[in-house]
């Protein structure tokens, strides 16, 4: 997804940051190794600053960027987000159109945001995000900066809904619990899907407005600690159906499909199961109607 029509994401650079990366940039033994240390240092700083600003957790001190040998020995800007994983920061100067992905940070991130620093280095712009390359593309040297996703795609993967707090009857906001069954734990929401300007016509409703959907997910453990996951997406705001075209579908954190299904005018729910044997893991809920695009990210 192109952001380049998407205006970028301004931080301010303060005292706190340039004194962490003269510090760390003063114990290296070349010039070209602090340079590189000074900006990932930067680069890592600003987007603490900024998940501070928006009330998300980062741990600075975990990091390997923040580690006095594992700086001085990789090409590393790693933030650590608790209970999600490593978020790469990668610096990106004026004109640069790719993002550089050294080898040391090709695997065990949850993805990559690119910093771009101005001449003055007193802000940095969020210039996008992209999702964790898989184990196959491994030896991707950058990614082009054109082709990088939005911010709100790294907010839905740092602000999942957690479900495994659901069998402790704690629900994420905005979700409400349904009548349990079997002792399953069920959950609905309804999500606002803004289709205006949308040139999909449905019968009895035309694009142009907020199409509501109802989505319900059932939990289930299983005796061997399995959990059994079902989502279900029903029409709602007095709608009969779900409308032609509207496609869910589920994807792992790497990207890979994990069920999808495409509504007809006589669907009432679509319904995907998804088994877990891992707490921890991550997936994608993604509704498309035409060029419109929802998602929310789940963690198990």
């Amino acid at each position: 997804m192109n952001n380049t029509q998407v205006p970028y994401l301004t931080v301010p650079l303060g005292g706190d940051a340039h004194s962490f990366a003269r510090k760390f940039a003063a114990e290296q033994a070349t010039t070209q190794k602090s340079k590189q240390v000074y900006l990932n240092t930067m680069a890592v700083y600003a987007v603490h600053s900024y998940l501070k600003w928006l009330g998300i957790e980062s741990n600075l001190q975990e990091s390997d960027s923040w580690h006095i040998l594992l700086r001085s020995r990789w090409d590393v800007a790693d933030l650590v987000i608790p209970g999600i994983g490593k978020l790469e920061c990668r610096p990106v100067l004026p004109g640069q159109v790719n993002l550089t992905l050294p080898t040391e940070v090709r695997e065990e991130r949850i993805g990559y945001l690119a910093v771009q620093f101005n001449e003055s280095l007193d802000s940095v712009q969020l210039l996008g995000f992209a999702p964790s390359i898989s184990a196959g593309a491994a030896n991707y040297q950058y990614l082009r900066v054109a082709n990088l996703q939005s911010l709100d795609v790294l907010l839905e993967r740092l602000n999942p809904v957690k479900l495994s707090h659901w069998f402790e009857n704690i629900f994420d906001a905005g979700w409400q619990k349904l009548q349990s069954l079997s002792g399953e734990v069920s959950a609905e929401k309804l999500f606002d899907l803004d289709i205006s300007g949308s040139t999909v016509v449905a019968v009895g409703w035309r694009g142009g407005g907020t199409l509501s959907l109802r989505i319900v997910i059932t939990m289930n453990q299983r005796a061997d600690e399995t959990t059994d996951i079902t989502l279900e997406v029903y029409p709602a705001g007095g709608q009969r159906f779900l409308p032609p075209g509207l496609k869910v579908s589920v994807e792992d954190e790497l990207g890979n499909c994990l069920g999808e299904k495409l509504a007809t005018n006589e669907t009432l729910l679509i319904d995907i199961e998804q088994s877990s044997d891992e707490p921890g893991d991550l997936f994608r809920l993604i509704i498309t109607l035409g060029d419109v695009r929802k998602t929310k990210t789940f963690i198990v």
